[in-house]
């Protein structure tokens, strides 16, 4: 007995036969049209007025038709309804065209639907022309896209409704900034008010302190109401907003700001105790550094990895431990100390030609 009679009168079993998942197809007959019968791909084969010649064993199954029913049909018959019309245009662009490839609905023998992908062919058999379509069931996959459109709409509008949330949140964020500017704004001016009635040089300087204090509070929520992300800020832009006010509210004296800052912007707390640290270095220099009442005073600004470096020099004759040991500014002293702290930073002062104070803290 040959090996493809074996074949044909019985399944191979053993698992080390690299043939034995194979179709057998008889040599004695037809070997193509075999083929095309076993093929997993359903097959139909109609003519230009779309009636069916010839179906493969994978259409009988998906369709449910036996061959005798099948072969008394169109092709319009195994269409629903909605999609005549669609068929009616394909079969016109099948006679122009060599291969397409389209979408549309099938119904089966028991009424439901299913979606396909047909690509059908154009063949002459002597002088017939013959129609030789290929049918893929792709309703799970237009489910599968069903749902994800489904999903993305979801997606939009859940992305519409956070966008909207972060609108509001912006807007309101604005307004609480905007009118907590205005009110420390009204009441600086009313402390401001109030250091101009007194009589008292020490008491007139302490309200100042004050005032300079409140101003660094509230230019915080100036800066950040017009900044995009409303809890960082460009640190130069807010130093120097505080420095030059402690000058112009000194207006005695006569000093030169000079300025070197690396772009860098801080989260609004940070910021703050930087900003109080300042009010009360400048305070600081403008009192004691310079007896003429004139001088530069030079402000630095830089990172070095995750480390700021913040710095105030004055070009003083006397050193600052000098000062100290006097006990000038010793209150104000412990106030840069908290400061400090608070941005878990170290504070270090060197003398040469000048003060320097120097800020170092983490980002």
């Amino acid at each position: 007995m040959s090996l493809n009679e074996k074949r044909k009168n019985q399944p191979y079993k053993n698992d080390k036969d690299p043939l034995k998942d194979f179709k057998y197809l008889d040599p004695n007959k037809d070997i193509y049209k075999q083929i095309f019968e076993f093929s997993i791909i359903p097959t139909i084969v109609h003519d230009l007025n779309m009636n069916i010649i010839d179906v493969n064993n994978s259409a009988l199954k998906e369709f449910g038709y036996s061959k005798e029913e099948f072969l008394s049909k169109s092709v319009f018959e195994l269409h629903t309804e909605g999609q005549l019309n669609h068929s009616e245009e394909v079969r016109k662009k099948m006679k122009t065209e060599d291969t397409i490839s389209v979408e549309t609905k099938f119904k089966r023998k028991d009424g439901s639907v299913f979606d396909a992908e047909v690509t059908p062919c154009r063949y002459l058999i002597g002088q017939t022309p013959i129609i030789h379509v290929y049918i893929k069931n792709i309703t799970s996959r237009k489910v599968e896209e069903k749902n994800l459109n489904a999903l993305n709409k979801k997606l939009l509008s859940t992305n519409q409704e956070l966008k909207d949330s972060i609108n509001l949140n912006d807007y309101l964020t604005k307004e609480i900034h905007h009118r907590t500017k205005n009110n420390l704004q009204m009441l600086n001016s009313i402390i401001s008010l109030q250091a101009l009635k007194q009589k008292n040089y020490d008491t007139q300087v302490f309200i100042k302190s004050v005032s300079s204090k409140i101003y660094s509070i509230a230019k915080i929520h100036e800066l950040l109401l017009q900044s995009e992300n409303h809890d960082n800020l460009l640190i130069k832009d807010y130093i120097l907003s505080i420095t030059n006010n402690i000058l112009q509210n000194s207006s005695k004296f006569k000093h030169t700001v000079r300025s070197d800052f690396e772009k860098h912007s801080l989260q609004s707390d940070y910021a703050l105790n930087l900003g109080f640290i300042t009010n009360e270095l400048i305070t600081n220099v403008i009192k004691h550094a310079y007896p003429d009442g004139k001088g530069f005073i030079d402000l630095k600004l830089s990172k070095t990895n995750d480390t700021y470096t913040f710095s105030v020099k004055d070009y003083s004759a006397q050193s600052f431990n000098e000062k100290a040991n006097q006990g000038i500014e010793s209150s104000g002293w412990e106030l840069i100390n908290i400061f400090t702290e608070q941005l878990k930073g170290k504070m270090e002062v060197k003398y040469d030609n000048g003060n320097e104070f120097i800020l170092t803290f983490p980002e």
